[in-house]
């Protein structure tokens, strides 16, 4: 069967995404040109324009992609937990961030490219990609129902994910103050008393 030319314009643009992404954390962002992306994405330079209008607007795209894919990864591991057992909210909220630490420490150069690059702006986009919407209606539910409003959740979240992720960034990349695994009952405590 033929595939609809819509369908050709979305397999271009993933082999893309994907593509610059393998590269970005491979070589670094500056080290990549466009030309190296589409050369690994087997596509035209001028297929490259149709879809971004530069390097840093497609590094952007793939910051949200996958900035999107870890918070519906976390959610969906923390529903598969609460199959297992009951959870407070403030346990939840913890579990969300160690699941995201744990997901860095172990994507070292995702961490790299997604914190040097990622922007205040950008984060309220990722929270908007299709991927990350359940998780975060999800999460905005627990706390409507004890009375928060529904912008307040959002902004809270986005306090968790910023945190985490500046602590990650400093802790695993650096180990400035300590490791990761040090750092993480005063940051877990933290979390805890934001939920207060």
């Amino acid at each position: 069967m033929a595939q609809t030319a819509g369908a050709k314009k979305q397999l271009k643009m993933a082999s893309l995404l994907e593509s610059a992404y393998e590269l970005f954390t491979s070589k670094g962002v500056h080290e990549t040109s466009i030309d190296d992306i589409v050369k690994r994405a087997s596509v035209a330079k001028g297929t490259f324009y149709l879809y971004f209008k530069d390097k840093y607007d497609l590094l952007d795209r793939v910051i949200l992609r996958k900035s999107a894919a870890i918070i519906d990864q976390a959610m969906n591991a923390l529903d598969a937990e609460l199959k297992c057992k009951v959870m407070s909210f403030e346990e939840k909220a913890v579990f969300f961030a160690d699941y995201m630490i744990d997901y860095l420490k172990n994507n070292r150069q995702l961490l790299k490219v997604i914190r040097k690059n990622l922007s205040g702006g950008l984060f309220i986009e990722a929270l908007e990609q299709p991927s990350a919407t359940s998780a975060i209606d999800r999460f905005t539910a627990d706390f409507m129902a004890r009375g928060v409003q529904k912008e307040e959740a959002q902004q809270i979240l986005y306090l968790i994910v910023e945190m985490t992720g500046a602590v990650c960034f400093s802790t695993i990349m650096n180990e400035v103050p300590c490791s990761i695994d040090q750092l993480k009952p005063t940051l877990y405590e933290s979390i805890r008393k934001l939920l207060r």
